[in-house]
């Protein structure tokens, strides 16, 4: 029992060296894996910055590694450096035919720098892709509220207001002739009720 204890130890011994030593050679002839790595270590504990240089130098060495282009924006855009995070993607946009992921990003990079239609672009891209992608929904909805309270709202057009003293002078007029009315009423009245004299006889 102990010879086959020991055995099952040595094996899984070895096994474990061979993939050390497999780990070390890829390391060895691509060390952009170690250094890709090392950046994503420094992503999951939020020191951002680091990251971000760990993915430009890995540009820099190859230009066409969307996946250091696209680490590199994420790490770019939690830095609140939304423009660059912007370019880093737009870097890799003529092959994003189909890429989710990536037209998700972009919508948020542009939402960021308050370019409401051009996020609204990408996300509707992003959910056509991924129907399922409730964040997406979610940001399309944001994004469309955010572009109707810019349209502008029509202005009141302002009522013509009538001058005080055409007011007053309107109102004196008016209360002139009614006045002028009430006393011809009046004089009307008092000649209707004097007593008609009589005419005096001749008295030659």
């Amino acid at each position: 029992m102990s010879s086959y204890t020991s055995r099952l130890r040595l094996i899984l011994a070895i096994i474990l060296l061979l993939l050390v030593l497999a780990s070390l050679l890829e390391f060895i002839f691509a060390p952009e894996l170690l250094r890709s790595s090392v950046a994503a270590m420094h992503y999951k504990a939020g020191r951002f910055n680091r990251s971000t240089g760990i993915y430009q130098r890995l540009r820099e060495q190859n230009a066409k590694d969307r996946i250091a282009a696209h680490n590199e924006a994420k790490s770019l855009y939690k830095e609140g450096k939304f423009p660059e995070a912007n370019s880093a993607l737009q870097s890799i946009e003529p092959d994003r035919k189909g890429d989710h992921g990536l037209n998700y990003d972009l919508g948020n990079t542009s939402f960021k720098q308050n370019d409401f239609k051009t996020a609204l672009k990408h996300f509707k891209q992003a959910i056509l892709q991924n129907p399922e992608d409730y964040d997406a929904k979610a940001n399309y909805e944001l994004t469309l509220r955010k572009l109707k309270e810019e349209q502008p709202k029509p202005q009141p057009q302002p009522q013509p207001q009538d001058q005080p003293e055409q007011k007053k002078d309107d109102k004196a007029d008016y209360n002139n002739i009614l006045g002028a009315l009430d006393q011809r009423e009046t004089l009307d009245r008092q000649q209707d009720r004097a007593p008609r004299q009589r005419k005096p006889r001749n008295w030659w």
